[in-house]
């Protein structure tokens, strides 16, 4: 039996649970590292390196990096033999070409863009190593799409487990024992990248058995389809890291550090999301072609809605200890913002997911449609608030942008094919959860045993009221099967 032949919630669970051992592993790496990177880095230092990152993202997305990942899948779907190889394979050649261009472009640019960023050319070596590592990445980046293509989910395991262990190790040793600040970084991203690309580069064109060719006229296609997600990709960067550029004129280091640090507790949503998605976005093709492919379509939405909101009121009710837990004083004031931008990543997983329904269409224009229309809200709320409210101004413009951008790919999404989803279904679990966290900031300081106590109360309180309402009676009989089926599995 071929992998496309097993149930689909059996490819769902084993590609999910592979995905999720890769990703999650190395945030919680990331997570429990904390405590030694906020002593090795200042604020002012993540506040550079957060800079370095946007000026990464911003030149992958401008040079069509995007052509990678979801083209590919649609084509894989499309075509069959060779045809899928030669797909491949121009892709491959595509991002070889985008990866020399990009990393080109920084060398030459490096000064000015650390004048444009910093105000000072004293960090071109930073960009400068930064770019280095990006030659490795899109090549690597059209490897792994290749991988989760073809269902290879362990083998991709494999690779991301290796760049995991080698990046905590290097970043350790050049942090601890050479203590080279956020070069360390830097220098351990740049050497990870360039013996994953040299692995995966010799186990795919092995699988692939040689070489295809390239396609001049599938280029073509690839482009067509690819250019409106690019355009998106870039859009999407201006909402994710636009507010750095205007922090960066109108606070200092330190505050944009801090926001950092929050910002990556809001993200954490994302890489909650991300295991699922990457099996769902190489598999959704042939998934949405099956005879009851709108319906679960709809029901995998609500329970990721479910999951996000959870995890989302979870991380605002804990955001403060946590923090205060695993990162030096300099940095609690960040617990502020989570609660922010939590909800705003709930918004954009749901987003996320609702843009396969636009994908399997070939309808990408209205994905970049939605985009800019966040951008649209993200750019004027950046111009009009940070230099008013400074951080809180970022806070706000990022919960608007992801709202919006919701709002309109779930439009546009049932316009294209309508899909049975209850509105009021959807919206009665958040506002619960939003309801609740307000109550709870009434209830006093969430820090100490007695807040951490209140807040576990109040973190029940959301599934009690998810089992009662009649609305949810379809998922409460499904926790309760699960949870029959595990106990009875447990009591073996």
């Amino acid at each position: 039996m071929t992998a496309s032949q097993r149930p689909l919630w059996r490819r769902a669970l084993e590609g999910t649970a592979a995905y999720s051992a890769a990703i999650l592993l190395g945030r919680a790496a990331s997570f429990f590292l904390l405590p030694l990177y906020t002593r090795y880095l200042s604020p002012a230092d993540y506040g550079v390196l957060e800079i370095v990152d946007f000026t990464m993202f911003m030149l992958a997305a401008v040079i069509g990096v995007s052509i990678a990942g979801d083209a590919l899948f649609y084509f894989h779907a499309r075509l069959q033999g060779q045809a899928r190889i030669r797909a491949s394979q121009t892709v491959l050649v595509a991002a070889i070409g985008i990866s020399v261009s990009g990393f080109l472009l920084i060398q030459l640019l490096a000064p000015q863009l650390s004048t444009w960023f910093f105000r000072t050319p004293d960090f071109a070596l930073a960009l400068r190593i930064a770019a280095t590592a990006f030659l490795f990445s899109p090549p690597s980046d059209a490897f792994l799409c290749y991988l989760r293509a073809v269902e290879k989910t362990t083998v991709f395991m494999s690779f991301a487990l290796f760049r995991l262990a080698a990046s905590i190790a290097l970043n350790v040793v050049l942090l601890v024992v050479f203590k080279l600040g956020l070069y360390a970084m830097l220098v351990s991203t740049l050497t990870v990248n360039t013996i994953v690309f040299t692995a995966l580069a010799f186990y795919c064109m092995r699988h692939m058995r040689g070489w295809a060719g390239f396609d001049l006229d599938i280029l073509k296609q690839v482009a067509r389809y690819s250019l409106p997600i690019g355009v998106s990709s870039i859009a999407m960067l201006t909402v994710h890291y636009g507010d750095r550029f205007f922090l960066s004129r109108y606070v200092s280091l330190t505050e944009i550090g801090i926001y950092a640090l929050a910002y990556k507790l809001g993200m954490m949503l994302n890489y909650l999301n991300s295991p699922f998605q990457m099996f769902w976005r190489s598999q959704v093709y042939n998934i949405i072609d099956s005879h009851d492919g709108d319906q679960v379509f709809v029901k995998v939405f609500m329970y990721l809605e479910i999951l996000f909101v959870t995890v989302a009121f979870g991380l605002a009710l804990f955001a403060a200890p946590v923090i205060q837990l695993l990162s030096a004083h300099a940095f609690w004031g960040a617990a502020a913002f989570v609660p922010f931008l939590v909800a705003a990543y709930a918004f954009s997983g749901l987003e996320y997911h609702m843009q396969s329904a636009l994908l399997i269409e070939a309808k990408t224009r209205k994905i970049m449609l939605s985009t800019l229309s966040g951008v649209v809200v993200c750019v004027s709320c950046y111009a009009f608030a940070i230099p008013r409210f400074g951080v809180w101004g970022a806070v706000a413009a990022t919960v608007l942008a992801f709202s919006t951008m919701f709002a309109v790919t779930f439009t546009l999404a049932q316009r294209q094919h309508r899909r049975p989803f209850s509105l009021a279904k959807i919206a009665i679990l958040p506002a619960c959860a939003v309801a609740l966290v307000l109550l709870r900031s009434l209830a006093g300081p969430s820090v100490g045993i007695q807040g951490i106590a209140i807040s576990t109360l109040f973190f029940l309180a959301l599934p009690a009221l998810l089992l009662s309402l009649p609305v949810y009676s379809e998922e409460r009989d499904l926790s309760f099967r699960v949870t029959r089926k595990l106990a009875s599995y447990l009591a073996r």
